[in-house]
């Protein structure tokens, strides 16, 4: 009896199933396995969650650096003390980190293209969850990305 009201349970329009991946492609690979078993199985679907995703960085890709410094030149002659290879190494080293960011930005969009496509099809939700800089441990922590996907906890 407990068997047949879990079935009936999961199979009602009231449940629906909620797919959660990283952006990793062997994740997003796996998400795309399991919505299809739950289409041959007639389950109902709710919808995609990326988590730790990585949207490009709101600043645009970085300047090249000579350039950069040719700007900075011509507004500041205190830049004159350092030599031009050093300040454009210096200014290479400060740009590193939005590099990966817009590369792992690139590389996040590319392995949840097939997500998008499965979700826009079948008119489901796919919610975007970025990487937070802590792990999710508590209730507070769940409350804040229960925020960011604009679902009220109760």
């Amino acid at each position: 009896a407990r068997a047949s009201a879990l079935t009936d349970l999961l199979a009602s329009p009231d449940t629906a199933f909620v797919i959660v991946s990283s952006p990793a492609g062997f994740a997003t690979a796996e998400a795309m396995r399991l919505r299809r078993t739950l289409r041959e199985r007639d389950l109902p679907f709710g919808g995609y969650v990326v988590n730790r995703y990585h949207a490009p960085p709101p600043c645009g890709p970085p300047p090249d650096p000579g350039e950069f410094l040719a700007a900075l030149r011509h507004r500041d002659d205190a830049l004159g003390q350092a030599s031009e290879d050093e300040l454009v190494s210096a200014l290479d080293d400060l740009m590193d980190p939005l590099r990966d960011e817009l590369a792992l930005a690139a590389r996040d969009d590319r392995t949840t293209t097939r997500l998008r496509e499965s979700a826009s099809a079948e008119g489901a939700p796919l919610a975007l969850v970025p990487e937070l800089p802590e792990d999710i441990h508590d209730l507070q922590g769940l409350l804040g990305v229960a925020e960011r996907l604009g679902v009220l906890p109760y």
